[in-house]
């Protein structure tokens, strides 16, 4: 084996361990981001139910009930989706996995990195769920706030 020969390997070698790093850090990034997600709609949805159903409940006029209710729907959409996309990626890290044992039993092949991806639709329900939960957090957050502010004028 030559020295360039060396050379490139290293640096495919080193190129793989960068990529393995960066995905590392990704999915730690997107699974604190859907747990703070679901914390933030959790509590939302037990805080507002919370308050229309206690003993003494805040005062809502009829003009904000719907806004309430779609409210209510993104936030439950929001703590589904969320939970459906750690389940999915729990899925995918599976999936890659039965992928990478494959590589290494053929190890070493025919000497080049491989990139192990997982089923395309997979894919596309990870970005889906997390893209529409994220949204139907900030949807129900801003709807709550609504209802919020239109009951504190009302009993201004």
């Amino acid at each position: 084996m030559t020295e360039q020969v060396k050379k490139e390997e290293q640096g495919r070698i080193e190129a793989t361990k960068s990529f393995n790093d960066f995905q590392s850090q990704t999915r730690t990034r997107i699974e604190t981001t859907v747990k703070f997600i679901l914390l933030i709609s959790g509590s939302m949805l037990t805080l507002s139910v919370g308050a229309v159903l206690s003993d003494k409940p805040a005062h809502i006029s009829a003009d904000l009930l719907p806004y309430l209710k779609l409210a209510w729907g993104a936030l439950f959409y929001s703590i589904a989706s969320g939970l459906l996309l750690m389940v999915l990626l729990v899925i995918t890290t599976y999936h890659m996995g039965l992928k990478w044992v494959e590589i290494l039993k053929n190890y070493p092949g025919d000497g080049k990195n491989k990139i192990i991806k997982t089923w395309r639709c997979l894919e596309v329900a990870n970005w889906f769920f997390g893209l529409s939960g994220a949204l139907s957090c900030l949807v129900g957050l801003a709807l709550i706030a609504c209802v919020a502010i239109g009951v504190a004028g009302n009993n201004a």
